[in-house]
């Protein structure tokens, strides 16, 4: 059954799924009040043949039916690529926060979580959170046809120059002063455009690429922060844990510093914890050598990975940086609040510092900074840019930042 209003919001196309008719009726009613395109049905089969036939901006699933429950909904929806949902359930809010944890390991957004019966207000809110295709402020997928990316692309990249660092600010939020930038990589392909590093950074690793991947971020991202004059601002370098683990890599690390006249503290090494649950002992060393040098260390994404709290235990990082997966609830969920509250009071606890990724609004800054966070990172504060706009934004922020 399909309806359509004459207004809309941000131009949602919206499928509901709810084993009760009238639930599911009211739910689409309510969502056409508000401006939205909607459709129901009422089982799991019916479901998948709509979007098949027609695509939706945000499904809405109740989790509990009888036959293939949302759980398992969401579990296939998963394999036919990121799809924006919106829970509903008269379960506890326990077991609702369980769920949407499930439906993002199935690579589902999960826009939000409504308990039922459903209220209009809190339908508004959600779909407003939805990022509808055609006005999304995010990066649209690129389309790369028949020419696949392969390791001579990257190579000729990496030689080229394709590959450039684009800086992403971190605000220190005590006091909302700039601290520093993240270092990331994206690929300017003269033919495909810009290519996301979500696409040819796997394939750089896979191709053991990572070493030449680093030195170009490492070359870029020192001297951007050396033209930056005499500063105490640092810079974070994404770096894989194998790169650290050869052993001439701390004298490459003492020569750029040494050819930018820049000192150990002003660069942070990001490692992600993805990996072996048991880190070799060579590894532990390596990084423990990096830290007697001088360099800071932090955990990059923190929890979304393996045996995180055994390797804050072993290793000694001074940073603990908490991933966009959780910070993004903060608002709205006591439960990640909770989880955020005690992770720093983990971190503070081994004299670390801690910023939160995924800083998308004034109230989750505010907010971030209650739960005892340093430092903060997203769009809120500014997206990654090329180096000269970064000059240009650090100068226009003189050392305050408005919120």
């Amino acid at each position: 059954m399909t309806y359509t209003a004459s207004s809309n919001v941000d131009g949602q196309s919206v499928l509901v799924l709810d084993d009760d008719s009238a639930v599911a009726e009211i739910i689409t009613a309510m969502a056409i009040s508000l401006g939205a395109q909607a459709r129901f049905v009422c089982c799991a089969d019916d479901f998948f043949r709509e979007l098949d036939q027609a695509t939706a901006d945000v499904v809405i699933i109740d989790l509990q039916m009888p036959g293939r429950d949302g759980l398992e909904v969401m579990r296939e929806l998963g394999t036919r690529g990121p799809v924006q949902v919106i829970l509903t359930s008269g379960c506890d809010s326990r077991v609702l926060e369980t769920a949407r944890h499930s439906a993002r390991i199935n690579g589902l957004d999960v826009v939000s979580v409504l308990p039922k019966p459903v209220r209009r207000t809190a339908l508004l809110a959600a779909l407003k959170a939805v990022q509808v295709q055609n006005d999304s402020p995010k990066t649209a997928p690129i389309d790369f046809g028949s020419l696949a990316i392969t390791a001579e692309m990257i190579k000729e990249a990496l030689t080229n120059g394709q590959i450039r660092a684009h800086f992403q600010p971190k605000l220190r939020l005590r006091d909302h002063e700039p601290c520093g930038f993240e270092a990331l990589a994206r690929w300017e392909h003269p033919e495909m455009g810009m290519i996301s590093p979500g696409v040819f950074v796997p394939l750089a690793s896979m191709a053991e690429l990572d070493r030449e991947l680093c030195e170009v971020m490492l070359d870029q991202s020192l001297s951007f922060l050396a033209e930056l004059g005499d500063t105490d601002l640092c810079m974070a370098v994404n770096v894989p844990m194998r790169v650290c683990a050869e052993p001439a890599f701390p004298a490459l690390l003492d020569g750029y510093l040494q050819r930018f006249d820049l000192t150990p503290a002003r660069l942070i090494l990001e490692i992600t914890e993805a990996g072996p649950v048991e880190m070799a002992q060579g590894e532990i060393d390596a990084l423990t050598r990096l830290r007697m040098r001088g360099y800071s260390l932090s955990i990059d994404d923190f929890g979304t990975g393996v045996s995180s709290l055994e390797r804050l235990v072993r290793i000694p990082f001074n940073e603990l940086k908490i991933d966009r997966y959780f910070a993004r609830d903060i608002s709205t969920s006591p439960g990640a609040a909770k989880l955020v509250r005690n992770l720093v009071r983990i971190a503070k606890s081994m004299d670390m510092s801690v910023t939160i990724e995924g800083v998308e609004d004034a109230a989750m800054m505010q907010l971030s900074r209650e739960l005892g966070c340093d430092i903060g990172q997203g769009f809120h504060i500014a997206r990654p840019m090329p180096a000269e706009m970064a000059r240009t934004w650090l100068i226009e922020q003189a050392g305050r930042l408005p919120v």
